[in-house]
């Protein structure tokens, strides 16, 4: 039987809860990363790869460069039109001096049109992963001020005074994926000039790039689409330290052999235009309930089909066409949204 094997679009950045649900189910997940010094390390052993797709080679070093420049002078970075390229303002209108600024760094005007768009996709993927780690900073610092705000509350309130509430920013609006279609395009370049020989059962995303994926492709994707299943993920999942989590993983794993298999059979034969047998997906839910504990309310990914090979989707996307398909990928695009 093939493997299941996981692909993350288009985030850069490595989400610990999202591969955690991912290997709940899959041999093994992966990532890319807009450049090389991007990639982190392991905590997933083998399960689990972030890499560069497209090495840089020589051109890193000026690259980084650029990256180091632009995160010095936050103000100029934040007030001027590339902010807007990694905001959830429109990016298009800005697009012309992007493309300049790839020119220079770049150092040439390049000849080819193909490594001008892959410069553009790993700017555009660079700036999200700078954003992302600011809204995580700026949300953990906040949090720490809710806490000792809280516990200053606590220890001056009477017995008799009313109970002051101060509201948690963990929900924060910062969290939101920032221009989803850019991103969405930049991730898809990437994807297709890895020459890697990898195939991917499933992409995995969430909510808002599914979206923006079907709003971008609605007369071929939408009306086609469908719902697979749901599985739910327990709460356990996302509070137990890394060390706890790779046991029970494993305990998972070997214990629940039969009830994944089963699960990973169902799922290739919907990537195949197969109807999924909802009861893969009621043992599987069975078995991590056994093993986790109980679902919260809301922690669950649902799986949806897209009538295209995953080369194809991504081609569409970028507007590129292919005239070899990879015989591997699957004739259904399998794609699990995490909620």
């Amino acid at each position: 039987m093939s493997t299941i094997n996981s692909l993350i679009m288009p985030s850069t950045i490595p989400d610990q809860a999202t591969i955690r649900q991912l290997l709940l189910f899959s041999n093994s997940v992966c990532q890319f990363a807009p450049s090389e010094d991007s990639v982190c390390s392991d905590e997933f052993v083998d399960s689990y790869t972030h890499y560069a797709p497209v090495p840089f080679a020589d051109g890193l070093i000026t690259f980084q460069k650029f990256i180091k420049d632009l995160t010095s002078y936050r103000a100029e970075y934040y007030s001027g039109a590339l902010s807007r390229l990694s905001s959830d303002l429109a990016a298009d209108v800005d697009e012309s001096c992007v493309w300049q600024l790839i020119d220079k760094l770049a150092q040439s005007t390049p000849s080819d049109p193909q490594p001008d768009k892959l410069m553009h996709a790993r700017l555009l993927l660079k700036l999200a992963e700078i954003h992302h780690n600011e809204d995580n900073e700026i949300n953990a610092a906040l949090a720490a001020v809710n806490s000792k705000m809280s516990t200053l509350m606590s220890d001056l309130r009477d017995e008799d005074e009313e109970q002051i509430t101060v509201q948690s920013p963990s929900n924060a609006e910062t969290n939101h994926v920032k221009n989803p279609l850019q991103l969405l395009k930049a991730w898809c370049h990437l994807f297709l000039a890895d020459t890697a020989d990898r195939t991917y059962s499933i992409i995995a995303t969430d909510t808002e790039t599914l979206t923006t994926l079907y709003e971008y492709g609605s007369e071929l994707i939408s009306p086609q689409q469908k719902t697979v299943c749901t599985i739910a993920i327990p709460s356990l999942l996302f509070s137990i330290d890394q060390e706890t989590f790779a046991k029970q993983l494993k305990k998972f794993h070997h214990t629940k052999q039969s009830e994944i298999k089963q699960f990973q059979a169902a799922l290739l034969g919907a990537a195949e235009g197969k109807t999924l047998d909802d009861t893969s997906a009621t043992k599987l839910n069975k078995a991590t309930e056994e093993t986790f504990g109980s679902a919260q309310e809301g922690h669950a990914i649902t799986f949806h089909t897209v009538p295209l090979s995953l080369p194809q989707l991504a081609a569409r996307i970028t507007n590129k066409p292919i005239e070899i398909i990879a015989r591997n990928h699957q004739p259904y695009t399998l794609v699990a949204v995490s909620a």
